[in-house]
């Protein structure tokens, strides 16, 4: 019977000891009271900043620039000859801009051209690389065209080179149209070369075939057209370049031997793959009167041929020799 007494005396301390070792609910449930240390809290990532976190572009911003519409910009992007057979045909259409062409007007040796920009771009629109009927000739056409604007213009050539090239009926023109800022006139665009019939003629190469050849090889002709009188500087050779190789070129010289005295000439010309061009060698007035040459009868020079994208010459001719009589 005392046994029994213990043993139950000693299970009620042990279950009364283990149930003050344990948490209550109030224990668990209770806030910590603010008197109590704070606890540092662990180093948060800084939040990404706008620039950090790239924003996707906004397909309406997208959609609304009219130089991207797929179905006119991609689509012209695509094909670069143009017939202009009616008034205001289709010429170009990017960044905002839309030219429009009307027949060769023969009385201006011009191309009436109708011009729009839609965007909020200054422009001044030119040319370069241009070719008429494969001789390169090229145009002083330079336009400025404000933003939300439009106006009509000429793409003018001269009636005196156009001649001097044996162009008498122009039925191509080959150019690359530039799209420069109004302010800095740095270049915010050059298209493809675009190749532009008229009047549904088939193009026709007219280079000058009169002349004197003084070079022929590996598909480069080099004809003396003679000399001529130069308002500004004094006299001018003038010569016909045909480069029918698969390079483009530039023809250039610095000097010249006239008439045994050796002089500073300027001469460049550039000729692309497949077309011609007629170039002019300055003669100074100051230079032949200082070696007292009234009369030119002999001219020597070495051409250089010139890579047009680097300038560095690729081969210099031997001496070329020409004789004009009096």
């Amino acid at each position: 019977m005392k046994k029994s007494i213990v043993f139950i005396l000693l299970t009620s301390l042990f279950t009364g000891a283990f149930s003050a070792c344990q948490p209550t609910d109030a224990m668990t449930s209770a806030p910590q009271s603010s008197e109590s240390a704070p606890v540092s809290p662990e180093p948060s990532e800084p939040a990404p900043t706008a620039e950090e976190t790239p924003t996707p572009a906004s397909t309406e911003e997208a959609s609304s620039d009219p130089s991207s519409s797929p179905d006119e910009s991609e689509a012209l992007s695509e094909t670069d000859s143009f017939s202009v057979n009616t008034e205001n045909s289709l010429l170009f259409h990017e960044k905002g801009v839309t030219i429009l062409a009307s027949p060769w007007d023969s009385e201006l040796s011009a191309l009436p051209v109708q011009l729009e920009n839609t965007s909020e771009q200054n422009y001044i629109l030119q040319l370069t690389d241009t070719s008429v009927n494969g001789s390169m000739i090229e145009s002083s056409f330079s336009q400025n065209l404000d933003a939300h604007s439009q106006t009509n213009a000429q793409i003018e050539f001269s009636s005196q080179l156009l001649s001097e090239n044996g162009i008498q009926s122009v039925s191509q023109i080959q150019t690359r149209i530039l799209l420069l800022d109004a302010v800095t006139f740095e270049t915010l665009y050059t298209s493809d070369l675009l190749t532009i019939t008229l009047n549904g003629s088939a193009p026709s190469q007219t280079a000058p075939q009169d002349g004197e050849t003084i070079y022929e090889q590996d598909g480069l002709k080099i004809l003396s057209l003679g000399l001529e009188e130069d308002p500004t500087w004094g006299k001018s050779w003038k010569v016909s370049v045909t480069n029918n190789s698969q390079k483009d070129l530039v023809v250039a010289a610095s000097s010249a031997i006239v008439n045994d005295s050796t002089l500073d000439v300027i001469f460049s010309v550039k000729v692309p793959a497949g077309k011609s061009a007629v170039g002019s060698m300055t003669l100074f007035q100051n230079d032949l009167d200082k070696y007292q040459i009234q009369n030119i009868t002999d001219l020597e020079v070495s051409l250089d041929f010139q890579d047009p994208s680097t300038y560095q010459t690729i081969q210099t001719t031997d001496p070329l020799f020409v004789h004009f009589s009096s």
